[in-house]
């Protein structure tokens, strides 16, 4: 036989045994047997070592393992090989954004458009990238163009309504999760789509303790037993209570063990990450961040309030100050009230940042401002309890307590201030008259938590203890022991006629009636708990502590943990 007939055999011979381990390759690949898929796929590169599809599918592999160099290098050998696939520039540009590396990205995703100009794939992969950099408008020009070509990529459509929904457009977001319900009725995509719909436009838990009078209390009512209906694993411990807006669960984790922190946005219902923020030059987050029409606002160590667009995360306006804001900001329907380590509470025009007043009380201001019935209610360091007016900031009264360990409450006409000294004060909101003073016994394990209440009744815990007070007398009606280990409780939130109150380690979720405080059940959690409850339709959500957690048999890392729980279906 002539050689050249035997050469031609033979590479014939290798070809289709190529095309056999690529085959083989992509059935584990889409079975998410990994290992078996970079195996396959690289004899069938034994065989034939311009395949580009065994290079691309080997990219796509290893990025999704996160073995991002080694992704990298094999999209790039097949790029070299063929240049003009828009696939293998579609998938480049996936790690580069899996890199961080976001203005690459969108350069390999628009050679991927200019190769394929009915790519709608490669459009949604660009919107997806201009929006890690905040660059919303250029972001929704591609979703939409994406859809234009595909009306059935629900993918695009899903970002388009996560968009609208931060703009507070909700009529635009309800149009696009309509569409993605009716043509998926039956699938996971529908069903997410129509739980979004359900919860579009709602406060949910806005700020911390739920609204400006603190009352941490919403009608929900959440059956049990409970299951976990998603978790994310944030770098590091939850070190804020965790606040939701339609929609969007917001969480402040910290970065590591000793590193700032970051605030993620969330998506409600899938747990997925919408956006994050890092705040630049050292500059950490201090509490819990509060929404408000289409505004995230928070507060930093550096004396800093930023407002974030909701939709992407970037900075709408920031307000800076001297003194690091360690209280949580509060919002009303157009004003943010914000207190300062400095001595300063400032009232801020929600839309612009612009300040409206500010009144220096002489000392630091470490807890939040409570507002109800025209007043800003307002403690400070040196013990003094102040109520404001909500237009000007002019004192109507003050009175002196010892220092204030959590954050005040309005209840009816009353307002109720826990102090160091284990007592609690109701004082008239009105005048700052005193109704009554309960003083409870020390314990080891812990002073006042954060209050809720519902008509005729306060509920708080201290130390392990959690308790019911009458309002009109500061009677206790009833207390619980909880912890058997004297772990300190969190703070109670109040839905339906349900107690929730969470212990820190080990991580534990509690349920109590109102009536005679009876514990009706208990779940557990793996890690120790570091936020009191938040409660939205349906769920309830916790952020753990940090811990290293094993990846696999040669990794650990640091990580913390935001669960939202719920009814087992």
């Amino acid at each position: 036989m002539p050689p050249e007939k035997r050469s031609a055999r033979s590479f014939a011979s290798r070809y289709q045994e190529s095309l056999a381990y690529l085959e083989k390759g992509l059935s584990f690949l889409e079975a998410g047997k990994a290992e078996e898929a970079i195996a396959e796929l690289n004899m069938a590169l034994r065989y034939d070592r311009e395949n580009t599809l065994a290079y691309g599918n080997l990219g796509l592999v290893y990025r999704q393992l996160g073995r991002l160099d080694q992704a990298a290098r094999m999209y790039d050998v097949a790029l070299e090989l063929e240049p003009r696939d828009p696939w293998l520039h579609r998938g480049r540009g996936a790690v580069y954004e899996a890199q961080g590396q976001l203005s690459q990205a969108q350069e390999a995703y628009r050679r991927a458009i200019e190769l394929d100009p009915t790519d709608a794939e490669g459009r949604f992969e660009l919107g997806n990238a201009l929006l890690g950099e905040k660059k919303l408008e250029a972001a929704v020009d591609a979703f939409c163009e994406a859809l234009e070509i595909d009306p059935l990529l629900y993918e695009a459509r899903n970002r388009l309504a996560s968009i609208y929904r931060g703009r507070g457009m909700h009529e635009a977001a309800l149009e696009q999760y309509s569409i993605v319900v009716q043509y998926n009725k039956d699938q996971s995509a529908g069903l997410i789509a129509a739980e979004r719909m359900a919860i579009m436009g709602r406060a949910l838990w806005p700020m911390i303790r739920r609204d400006p009078a603190a009352s941490a209390h919403d009608a929900i009512l959440l059956p049990p037993p409970l299951g976990i209906h998603w978790r994310f694993d944030g770098p590091g411990a939850v070190v804020a209570p965790i606040i939701a807006f339609n929609g969007v669960v917001y969480a402040v984790c910290r970065v590591g063990r000793e590193g700032g922190n970051i605030l993620y946005a969330l998506d409600a219902v899938t747990g997925e990450e919408v956006w994050h923020f890092i705040p630049t030059g050292g500059v950490t987050i201090t509490a819990s961040p509060a929404a408000q029409d289409g505004l995230i606002l928070l507060g930093t160590n550096q004396g800093t309030l930023y407002a974030l667009d909701a939709a992407v995360g970037r900075v709408a306006w920031q307000w800076d100050t001297q003194g690091a804001i360690q209280a949580a900001p509060v919002v009303t329907q157009d004003t943010v009230y914000v207190g300062t380590m400095g001595g300063c509470l400032a009232a801020l025009d929600l839309l612009t940042g612009q300040e409206q007043w500010c009144v220096e009380t002489g000392n630091a201001i470490h807890m939040a401002p409570v507002v109800a019935q025209g007043r800003v209610f307002v403690s400070d360091r040196a013990g003094r309890f102040r109520a404001l007016d909500i237009t000007t900031g002019r004192e109507l009264w003050s009175v002196s307590v010892s220092d204030i360990p959590s954050m005040p409450m309005v209840l009816g006409p009353t307002v109720f201030v826990p102090t160091v000294e284990h007592e609690l004060y109701a004082l008239v909101a009105a005048t700052g008259q005193r109704r009554w003073i309960a003083r409870f016994k020390p314990l080891r394990s812990g002073g006042f938590s954060d209050m809720t209440g519902w008509e005729s009744r306060l509920y708080l815990a201290y130390g392990h203890v959690l308790a019911a007070l009458d309002i009109m007398s500061g009677q206790i009606e009833w207390e619980v022991p909880i912890a058997e280990d004297e772990t300190p409780l969190s703070a109670p939130a109040l839905a339906g006629q349900m107690l929730y109150v969470s212990a820190g380690s080990p991580g534990r979720l509690f349920a109590f009636d109102i009536a005679q405080g009876r514990r009706r059940w208990t779940y557990e959690l793996p890690y120790p708990v570091t936020t009191p409850p938040t409660v939205i339709p349906g769920a309830v959500l916790l952020g753990s502590a940090g811990s290293l957690r094993e990846l696999n048999a040669n990794r650990r890392v640091w990580a913390g943990t935001i669960f939202c729980l719920g009814p087992r279906h």
